[in-house]
């Protein structure tokens, strides 16, 4: 099968990954901080993460990277305004970038995770940012 057999579903990934990122940019910093902090009380996180990690090392590597750099450019919105005085305490921050790029990582490889995975990788997001304003009404 040739290799641009795959691309539209490539793309709509990326697209998903773009409005899930573009959400981000209009959330309030205090809600964004607050989604990331329920990633520790999210059962099953360890065992999805080591599913997305094994996902990272077969597919995609140049998206995989993208969408890493763009995580680390959304979070630099932390750095202006009201962001350094949220962001003070390593409490506020410790889940800040790993769930917001574990949750864009599964809006990415959605397809290649199952669908208790996905669910609990973006589950801490779930809340301000609900999967069908990703993907519709079939999420």
């Amino acid at each position: 099968m040739p290799a641009h057999s795959f691309r539209p579903r490539a793309d709509a990934s990326r697209r998903a990954v773009d409005l899930f990122l573009g959400y981000l940019m209009e959330l309030p910093l205090v809600a964004w901080i607050e989604a990331a902090r329920g990633r520790r009380h999210v059962p099953g996180m360890i065992d999805a993460e080591a599913a997305l990690r094994a996902v990272e090392r077969l597919d995609r590597g140049a998206q995989i990277f993208a969408v890493k750099e763009a995580v680390l450019l959304a979070l630099q919105r932390f750095e202006t305004g009201d962001g350094p005085r949220l962001t003070r305490t390593r409490f506020a921050t410790e889940h800040l970038r790993p769930a917001t790029e574990h949750a864009a990582l599964a809006v990415l490889v959605r397809q290649s995770l199952t669908r208790e995975q996905f669910a609990t990788l973006y589950a801490p997001f779930e809340p301000v940012i609900p999967v069908a304003l990703l993907f519709g009404i079939e999420a």
